[in-house]
Parts: structure tokens; sequence; C-alpha cells
């Protein structure tokens, strides 16, 4: 993705307010065009499905089992030997879901939407695999030990408790056991756009696959067929633009993956960008001295002239001339429009029919 310096954004909506920068843009400055500046980049970010910041990939609907973790009890994960998903039924470490291609059924029950069995009874011979419904709770749960059913029977030692698997892709998705503290997380969505069985970039014979939306992703209520996964076409999180002017006086902490944007302006300045830190930084170490452990805000160089013209709008308002911003308004809107115009009509980037089977 080609990308725009902040620099350059400040630099034009500063310039259009008469100010010169660097030297004009002091603390106060900085702030208040960060400010309108963040605002505008999600106007822009969620008004059109810009290629530049959407992504098609293959999700599955739970992480992929891993040896390191110990799962906690209902944990669930997607098995690759197997191509199922299983729920952990007792806390384990490095029991694997399946051995030799057979359910691990001590520690593991095959996920389905729903269950069904027997009542139990006191005195019957239960097995490893077994499933029973709780007379007392109405829930399911599957035999983990060999015995005989007694009383109390749904100790931890002798059934797990199954629940009910959901079809669905959070917006914060794992790979593995990054959920437990290990692995790799997937990126992060911003807004779901499209779904389907098969990838709609290599072919257009693929089944589009609805979903419903709640507080921390999609869920595949009625898939058309039984998938595993499926290909989401989706748009990323737009970028915060909220650091901070870097201090070589402090030292900045990266805590449960996250760090501390900063705004640095390199030692010539010459450019200037938001950054945060993957990992903790001491005292004095810069993005310019540092690189590695400084991760660049990226912002998509099609915003550039909306977001230099819309920031001026705003601090034209902020200063009164409301009537004046108006103008100015509408030429940042020109520049959006300008962009989706270069999309549509010259890329002739229109949505690829689909043949639905």
């Amino acid at each position: 993705m080609r990308t725009i310096d902040y620099s350059e954004i400040l630099r034009g909506s500063a310039g259009l307010a008469g100010m010169k920068w660097p030297d004009d843009i002091g603390t106060a400055e900085l702030s208040l065009f960060r400010t309108f500046h963040d605002r505008r980049l999600q106007a822009a970010w969620e008004i059109e499905a810009w290629p530049e910041i959407c992504l098609i990939e293959k999700r599955y609907f739970r992480p992929m089992w891993s040896a390191n973790p110990i799962y906690p009890v209902t944990t669930e994960r997607f098995d690759i030997l197997s191509g199922q998903y299983f729920q952990s039924l007792q806390e384990d470490f490095d029991q694997p879901p399946t051995v030799g291609g057979v359910v691990n059924g001590p520690y593991w029950a095959a996920c389905q939407p729903s269950y069904s069995g027997p009542l139990f009874k006191a005195g019957t011979i239960y097995r490893v695999g077994d499933i029973v419904q709780n007379p007392s709770d109405g829930e399911y749960y599957q035999c983990i030990l060999n015995h005989t059913g007694g009383t109390p029977p749904f100790g931890s030692t002798t059934f797990g408790k199954l629940t009910p698997f959901v079809r669905r892709i959070d917006e914060e998705q794992v790979e593995d056991g990054s959920d437990l503290g290990n692995g790799v997380a997937h990126t992060v969505i911003g807004e779901y756009l499209r779904a389907w069985d098969k990838d709609p970039r290599v072919t257009t014979k693929v089944c589009p696959l609805p979903y419903t939306l709640d507080d921390t992703g999609a869920i595949f209520v009625k898939p058309q067929k039984a998938v595993t996964f499926v290909w989401l076409k989706f748009r990323t999180r737009r970028p915060q633009l909220v650091g901070d002017a870097w201090r070589s006086d402090v030292g900045y902490p990266f805590v449960a993956g996250v760090g501390t944007q900063v705004y640095y302006m390199n030692q010539d300045q010459s450019v200037a960008n938001f950054y945060v830190n993957n990992m903790t930084m001491p005292a004095n170490s810069s993005p310019e001295d540092d690189p590695p452990h400084w991760d660049v805000v990226e912002i998509p160089y099609i915003f550039g002239a909306y977001l230099k013209e819309a920031g001026y709008a705003d601090w034209l308002v902020s200063d009164g001339q409301a009537q004046k911003a108006q103008v100015h308004e509408q030429m940042a809107l020109n520049f959006l429009d300008l962009e989706a115009d270069k999309l549509w009509r010259q890329q002739k980037q229109a949505p690829r029919l689909i043949m639905v089977r």
C-alpha cells in the first residue's frame, strides 16, 4: 500500500491556516490538528471499500489446536489433522483432540450445534464418549471416564459439559493459542463485507455465506452447506491518531501486546509520523535510532489531499469561520469523490459477477 507521511498532511493543513511546519506547530497546534485528522481519517476509511484497506483471508471459526497451552474446560479448537472442531472436557496439557484418527474422548468432544442423549440413570454403566442429559439442569454431558453412574454423576472426573458450537469469526480472531498467551493474532477486522466458501480471487464458482453481527464479530447461523472455514472480505480496522510528541527522557512500556503511540519528527526535521513501540523501550530510544522496534502508523496515500483540506476546514470552524469552512469542506469531499471516481470509473472496479451454485 502506498502511504503518506503524517508530516505532509500536517504541513498541508497548517499551511492553509497560515502556519509554517514545523516552526509554528507547538503542543497545542499538534493536539488540535491531530484531533481533526483522526476524526476525518475515520470518515474517509469507512466511506468506501477501498482496495488499499480491504483484505480477503481464509478464516476458521476457532483457533488451531496447539500443544503448548493448558486449555480450560469448554475451550474450542480446530484440529487440522481431522478437519473438525473440538471442545475441551477437562483441563489438559498436550492432549490432542485426536490420536491416530480417533477422538481423544477423555479430554475432547466433537463440537456440534446441538446435542442429544438419554437422561442419566444411576447404576448405568457409562463409557468414554457416551452422551447423557442431566435431569437437574437439562444440559448435555459427555462421559470422560468408564464408570458406573452414581451420585453426584457430573463431577469433573466423570462427565464433561457440552456447549453448543457457534460458527463465529471474531473481530480480533487468533490463529492458535494466542488468546491463552501464546501464538499470533490475525489482522484485526474493522467491518465485515462479504463471505464465501471458496476464494473469490481464483474462481467465480463460489457460494456466498450469510452472517449476522453481534458485539464481538460475525455469526454464520445457517450456512448453505457444512463449512469448516470461510473466505472473508473485510475492511481492516482504521488506525487512530492519538500520540503525544515523543520524549527522550521517558521509556515506553509494552504490555499485553499493546504499546504506546508517539508523534516523532526525525532529527533533520524533514519527516514526522506517528509510531507505536512493539516492545518495551528504554528512555532515549527513538523510532529513528531503533526502527525495528517502532511500527509506523500507516496512512493511505489516497486520503492525503482529503485530510489536508478537511483538517483546515475543521480549523476554520474552531476559529469561528464557519461560512468559510463550508467552501473547504466541499473541496475536501471533492477529493474523496475523485478517489472514488478513479476506483469505480477509471479503474473499472465494479463488483465482479459471482456464479452462485
